[in-house]
């Protein structure tokens, strides 16, 4: 009840005449009045009218209801007065529900569309902010239309998509976990998104094999090159090699240590191997340094994952000398030995 009392009797009838306020509550939707005007009667001290809540089955707010004194008759008020009353809602917040399609999506193929419901109508907007974490990387590998889900009052859902991007990179399927990172006006309980999958559709990079030249000179300076060990694309996952030297050349004698594998990290295009040809004082034929690769982890062998390099010689060939074993032998049964020398020992017949 809205109450009018008067200090003090009166002999005449006061009238209270009343207004609505700005309230958030509706008259006839939300609450009913008796009247607009209180009459408090002569002799008497106050008057009333009634207010009445009115029941519905659709969740909002608090509202309120804000009365006011319009006019005043026989009476007179110190300052403006009004009166407040809030309508508290008893109807349970709406429950929400998630549909996702598809679950599995290949890169580049289109979109997925993410979908919340509600058991029932609300008068009030429901806001529901989804979160995305996962291996998935937003606007690298997918794009949101929108993370906020908005159903507008008497409405039951609202949708949003994603699009699925492409990309060049041979990497793992990766999964996008849709979550609710804030939502208002809606229980959530018992609700879930189930993860997205995202299948690469993208092959094994190349594993491709060169030296830096074609070939290289025995002895310090410039004796050296370098091998480099180069992928077609970059890779997101580590690639990993054997290899097998091969070639007329020998490790240790003819060139330095080598590694028998090598390693390329995720997000790089190459790796190298430095390559030192060893001096020696032999003659010998120019020799050569064959490396393939045998088995490759991340990355595809063709071809081109094998490459060759000649070290050149560069001793001068050695001197022939023709030594008798005598300066002079005798008639009848003498004879004498002729030796072939080198000034050095060959590396060649």
């Amino acid at each position: 009840s809205v109450v009018a009392t008067l200090s003090a009797p009166s002999s005449l009838t006061v009238v209270v005449d009343l207004a609505l306020g700005a309230g958030t509550a509706t008259l006839d939707e939300d609450f009913s009045l008796s009247g607009l005007q209180i009459v408090i009667q002569p002799g008497e001290t106050s008057g009333s009218i009634d207010i009445t809540g009115i029941d519905d089955s659709i969740y909002e707010r608090p509202e309120v209801v804000l009365i006011e004194v319009a006019g005043l008759s026989n009476a007179t008020q110190l300052v403006s007065q009004s009166v407040q009353l809030i309508i508290a809602n008893d109807e349970p917040q709406p429950r929400a529900t998630f549909s996702v399609t598809p679950t599995t999506e290949g890169e580049g193929d289109g979109e997925v569309l993410i979908t919340a419901t509600l058991d029932q109508p609300s008068s009030v907007p429901v806001m529901i902010t989804l979160s995305s974490p996962g291996t998935a990387t937003l606007d690298v590998d997918y794009t949101f239309a929108g993370r906020t889900l908005e159903i507008a009052p008497g409405t039951l859902s609202a949708s949003t998509t994603l699009t699925i991007l492409q990309d060049q990179f041979d990497e793992p399927n990766e999964i996008i976990q849709l979550g609710v990172a804030s939502s208002a006006d809606v229980d959530l309980s018992g609700a879930s998104l189930p993860p997205i999958v995202l299948e690469d559709d993208d092959l094994p990079p190349t594993l491709l094999l060169a030296f830096d030249d074609a070939s290289i000179a025995e002895g310090l300076g410039n004796g050296s090159t370098f091998l480099r060990a180069r992928l077609s694309v970059v890779s997101t996952s580590d690639v990993t090699a054997q290899l097998s030297w091969g070639g007329s050349a020998r490790v240790g004698s003819d060139y330095g240590s080598v590694p028998q594998s090598i390693a390329i990290p995720a997000g790089s295009l190459e790796t190298s191997i430095a390559i030192t040809a060893l001096p020696d004082s032999v003659y010998e034929a120019n020799e050569s340094i064959i490396v393939s690769v045998t088995t490759a982890e991340n990355a595809t062998i063709t071809g081109e994952s094998t490459a060759e390099l000649t070290i050149v010689d560069d001793d001068p060939p050695p001197v022939l000398s023709v030594v008798l074993d005598r300066a002079s032998v005798f008639e009848s049964n003498v004879s004498a030995s002729v030796s072939l020398r080198l000034s050095a020992m060959a590396g060649v017949d």
